[in-house]
């Protein structure tokens, strides 16, 4: 999965839940699968990026 096509999936997930993050980021993380902020910043491990969707949506 590309990073653009990961992004489309969270934001379908935010709007399915109804919330809408200000910022969502891909970096390379050492402990955790993803964080998020107060100020509604979603930051998610690149790794994901490596699994397949059944992986990401649980």
């Amino acid at each position: 999965m590309n990073k653009i096509e990961f992004v489309n999936m969270v934001n379908a997930i935010a709007n399915i839940i109804n919330v809408k993050p200000n910022e969502i980021q891909i970096r390379k993380m050492k402990r955790k699968w993803g964080s998020c902020s107060s100020k509604g910043r979603l930051t998610f491990n690149l790794t994901l990026l490596d699994k397949n969707n059944d992986f990401i949506r649980r």
